[in-house]
């Protein structure tokens, strides 16, 4: 059994003390018993050897064998009691059925739409004769390029038309047919003479400057 550096530096400090009163005892015995000796005042050497202190101590502490026995466990394995439960939820058939498709295709609305018709063009505003007469008469245009006004009679009615040349005849509505009229100048006398209009048809008669009269001409149509 090897001892620890430590203890043999214990047992080797013991030594050295047990050594050291040995010696002081030896020289103290040899001094008991001897008559005192004159003092002869010569030095005494020291006595005091000098003793080491670092010497080794033997361990005083044997090693104590352990006391504890080793305790065998007393948890012994439990079995486990958890025994496996088979599952309850047992699967459950899906009940969402496909669902046909509800939704029809719808055929396209978007028609085919008609070219564009060609612009119509605007119709020109028809301008209406102004010599016309009214639908289903006739018309008898009476001017005067004389320096006086005269006097025109025609189916029984006088009409005075002033000195306001070609530019500005008198109208008279008729009923279509033949008629006779007459022209009285002041100063020149009068003068007599026909005039036949049909239907929508318009006719002009007048004196002229030097009193001579115009014979019935046709202005519309």
């Amino acid at each position: 059994m090897s001892i620890p550096f430590t203890q043999h530096k214990l047992w080797r400090c013991l030594l050295v003390t047990t050594a050291v009163l040995i010696v002081a005892l030896i020289v103290l015995g040899c001094g008991i018993g001897q008559p005192a000796a004159a003092p002869t005042n010569t030095p005494v050497p020291p006595t005091n050897t000098p003793v080491p202190t670092d010497t080794p101590v033997p361990p005083t502490d044997t090693p104590v064998p352990p006391t504890d026995t080793p305790v065998p466990p007393t948890d012994t394995p439990v079995p486990p009691t958890d025994t496996p439960v088979p599952p309850t939820d047992t699967p459950v058939p899906p009940t969402n059925t496909p669902v046909p498709p509800t939704d029809t295709p719808v055929p396209p609305t978007n028609t085919p739409k008609p070219a564009p018709k060609p612009a119509t063009p605007t119709p020109k505003p028809v301008t209406t004769n102004p010599f016309a007469p009214n639908a289903g008469q006739s018309r008898l245009y009476m001017f005067n390029e004389f320096s006086q006004e005269v006097v025109f009679t025609i189916n029984n009615k006088e009409y005075k038309v002033p000195p306001a040349g070609i530019d500005h005849p008198t109208p008279i509505d008729l009923a279509p047919g033949r008629y006779t009229y007459s022209i009285s100048l002041p100063g020149a006398g009068s003068m007599n003479d026909e005039v036949t209009m049909a239907a929508d048809q318009s006719w002009a008669v007048g004196v002229r400057g030097d009193a001579r009269v115009y014979n019935p001409f046709q202005v519309y149509p």
